[in-house]
C-alpha cells in the first residue's frame, strides 16, 4: 500500500488498521513471463480521420484521446496479425537461452484464444497463422541449422497445445486470462509444470449508417502474453478473487452482420454500471479485505472512456470513505442528482426491477433501453459527473493513476476489442520506469476487462519488472512509417466493412496491391513501405490461402511446410 494511501486512510479513519488490506505476501506467482504486441502497417491520423468525418480534431485528439487509428492493408487481417505475434513469440525464445530453458522445462499445454471478430465461423483463426509460424520457422532453419532443436521443440509444443477460443465481445481478452490463470493455480496445486498463452485479436471497424459517431473509434491489433510461474513481467494476483458481473442489455450487436449495431448513450451507461457491479462483486468476494491499487486499466473502446470512469469510480471513492469532502465539492458544483436514490448501481438495479413488477406491467428489452437512454434524473447524474471532472481535486486523482502512460499505446492504435486491455498493459510496461519512481514500488493495477451485451471481469495485476526486463521480454510492432491520406482510408473503409471474407476473396495479389498504395509524407503521397511480417497474397472459397512474409520490405510467398 502506498504511504499516499495509508496517510489518507489514517485521516479519515483512526481506527484504520492496514492488516485489512489484500498483502503482497510471497507466494508462487503466476502471470506473464513474456508479452507481444501486432499491429497493421497503415494508421490514418487524427488530423486526416478529421477531414473524413467532418469533426474538429481537437474532439478526436483530446475528446478521445486517439491519436492515431490502425488499419489493415488490402494483404493484412486477423490472421497475419496472430502469425506476427506467435512469430515474435518464437524469436524470443531462439534469442534468449533463459527464456528458451523455461519454456521447454514448462511447455504450453493451454492456448487461450479471445476474439469477437473471427472470420470463419468454424474454427478460430488462429489456427491457421500457427501454421504460417510453423512454416516460416522451418524455413529458417534451412538458413539457421543450428536453430533446428529448438524450432523442433516450439512447433511440438504449439502442435500439442489445446487451442480453447472465447468469445464474448471486448471482454474475451480478460475472460482468456482469467481462465489460464485459473488453469495455472490448478496445474501448480499438482505439482506440474506447465504453461500457457493467452492470445487475443480484433479489428474494430464501423459503418456509420449503423453506429453512428463509432467510426471515430476504430482500430486493430493482436496480442500474445506467455502465462508462467513465476512470471518477469506481471503477476496475476491469486490471493485476491476477482469479480465478475453480467446483464443482457444490447448496447453493442453483431447479430448477422459483419459490422456492429451501437447504442452510444446506452453502451456509456451499461459499461459503467456493469463495471461498477463487477467491482462490487470484487469486494464481496474478498470479505474483510482493503483492496489497494496505483493504477486502473479499464477496456477502452477510446481512452477517453477510462477518464470517464473514473468519474464515477472518485465519486463513488468519496461517497464511501470521504463524504465530507464530497459535501464541500457538492457546494461548488451542486449535489449528486442519484445520492437520494443510494448511489448509480442501486439506482439502475431499482430502474429495471421497476419495468418488469408484473405480467402485465413488463417491457420489452427495447423498451427498456429506450427509457433508459432518455431517463431524465440519469442524464442529470450525467451531466454532474462532468461537472466533477473539471474540479482540481478530480485531476489530482487522474494524475495519480497515471492515465497519459497507461493509455499511451492505445491511443496511438485506436479501438481493438479483445485486445485493447492488453495494449494497455503494455503501455504501462513500456513506462514502467517513471511509474514505479513515481508510486514508490512495482505498481498494482486494478485491471476491469468489459463486453458489451454485457459483461464485466475484475482482477487484481502486480507488475514487478523494470526497464531492462521490460525491453528483453515485451515486443510492440508500432510502426509509423506508414500515415495514410483521407482519401485512401474511404477506399479500405469500405472495403473493410463488407467483412474480412468478402474483402480478401480476390483473384489479383494483395500484397502487390498493397504495394501500389501510398503514404502521406509531408503533405506529399509517396509509395508506402509494406511492414515487416506476415501478409495475405490471396484466399480461396474454402478459406485457405497464399501468404507472404515481407522482410525490409521485400515479400517471399511462403510455403506451407507441415
Amino acid at each position: 500500500m502506498s504511504t499516499h494511501d495509508r496517510q489518507y486512510f489514517e485521516q479519515i479513519d483512526p481506527a484504520f488498521n492496514e492488516k485489512h488490506v489484500a498483502p503482497r505476501e510471497e507466494r508462487t506467482a503466476i502471470g506473464i513471463n513474456t508479452m507481444v504486441v501486432a499491429t497493421p502497417g497503415l494508421y490514418i491520423d487524427a488530423s486526416q480521420m478529421a477531414v473524413v468525418s467532418g469533426q474538429p480534431e481537437g474532439k478526436i485528439r483530446q475528446g478521445l484521446m486517439i491519436d492515431k487509428m490502425r488499419m489493415p492493408g488490402y494483404s493484412e487481417t486477423n490472421v497475419t496479425m496472430l502469425a506476427d505475434v506467435v512469430y515474435g513469440f518464437a524469436v524470443n525464445l531462439l534469442e534468449d537461452n533463459s527464456s528458451f530453458e523455461k519454456f521447454a522445462s514448462e511447455k504450453v499445454q493451454k492456448i487461450f484464444f479471445g476474439t469477437e471478430s473471427n472470420a470463419d465461423r468454424s474454427r478460430p483463426e488462429l489456427e491457421p497463422a500457427i501454421q504460417m509460424v510453423i512454416s516460416k520457422l522451418k524455413e529458417d532453419v534451412m538458413h539457421y541449422p543450428e536453430n533446428a532443436d529448438k524450432v523442433e521443440t516450439i512447433v511440438d509444443a504449439l502442435r500439442h497445445a489445446q487451442i480453447i477460443a472465447i468469445t464474448y465481445a471486448c471482454v474475451g481478452g480478460i475472460n482468456a486470462l482469467d481462465s489460464a490463470r485459473d488453469y495455472m493455480s490448478s496445474k501448480l496445486l499438482q505439482a506440474q509444470n506447465t504453461s500457457a498463452l493467452v492470445i487475443t485479436v480484433d479489428t474494430a471497424f464501423y459503418d456509420s449508417a449503423k453506429a453512428p459517431g463509432a467510426e471515430l473509434t476504430q482500430g486493430a491489433s493482436a496480442t500474445l502474453s506467455w502465462i508462467t510461474k513465476n512470471p518477469k513481467l506481471v503477476e496475476i494476483v491469486s490471493n485476491i478473487s476477482s469479480g465478475s458481473y453480467h446483464i443482457a442489455l444490447s448496447d453493442f450487436t453483431k447479430f448477422g452482420s459483419e459490422t456492429p449495431v451501437v447504442h452510444g448513450q446506452l453502451s456509456e451507461v451499461t459499461y459503467m454500471y456493469v463495471i461498477a457491479r463487477a467491482l462490487e462483486s470484487m469486494v464481496h468476494n474478498n470479505p474483510g479485505k482493503y483492496i489497494d491499487y496505483d493504477l486502473v486499466l479499464t477496456h477502452v473502446p477510446f481512452p477517453k472512456q477510462a477518464v470517464k470512469f473514473a468519474q464515477f469510480l472518485y465519486s463513488h471513492k468519496l461517497r464511501t470513505q470521504n463524504p465530507s469532502e464530497l459535501e464541500r465539492i457538492e457546494g461548488r458544483i451542486g449535489s449528486d442528482p442519484l445520492k437520494e436514490y443510494g448511489g448509480f448501481t442501486r439506482y439502475i438495479s431499482n430502474f429495471l426491477k421497476a419495468r418488469n413488477v408484473s405480467e402485465e406491467q413488463s417491457l420489452s428489452e427495447q423498451d427498456i433501453v429506450k427509457e433508459l437512454e432518455k431517463d431524465a434524473t440519469l442524464n442529470k447524474y450525467v451531466e454532474w459527473l462532468k461537472a466533477l471532472s473539471k474540479t482540481e481535486e478530480f485531476n489530482q486523482f487522474t494524475s495519480k493513476l497515471h492515465f497519459t502512460e497507461v493509455f499511451e499505446i492505445p491511443s496511438k492504435i485506436g479501438n481493438s476489442y479483445t485486445s485493447s486491455i492488453f495494449t494497455g498493459l503494455a503501455s504501462i510496461l513500456s513506462n514502467i520506469e517513471n511509474i514505479s519512481q513515481e508510486v514508490g514500488h512495482g505498481p498494482r493495477v486494478l485491471t476491469v476487462g468489459y463486453g458489451s451485451g454485457a459483461q464485466a471481469v475484475s482482477t487484481i495485476l502486480d507488475v514487478h519488472s523494470d526497464k531492462q526486463t521490460v525491453s528483453e521480454n515485451l515486443r510492440v510492432k508500432l510502426s509509423d512509417e506508414n500515415p495514410i491520406s483521407a482519401e485512401l482510408y474511404k477506399a479500405l473503409h469500405l472495403a473493410h466493412i463488407t467483412g474480412d471474407a468478402h474483402r480478401t476473396l480476390v483473384d489479383n495479389d494483395l500484397v502487390k496491391r498493397d504495394a501500389l498504395l501510398t503514404r502521406l509524407v509531408g503533405g506529399v503521397e509517396v509509395p508506402i513501405k509494406l511492414s515487416d511480417g506476415f501478409h495475405l497474397i490471396n484466399r480461396h472459397t474454402d478459406g485457405t490461402g497464399e501468404y507472404a512474409y515481407v522482410e525490409r520490405g521485400e515479400s517471399r510467398p511462403l510455403k506451407t511446410r507441415f
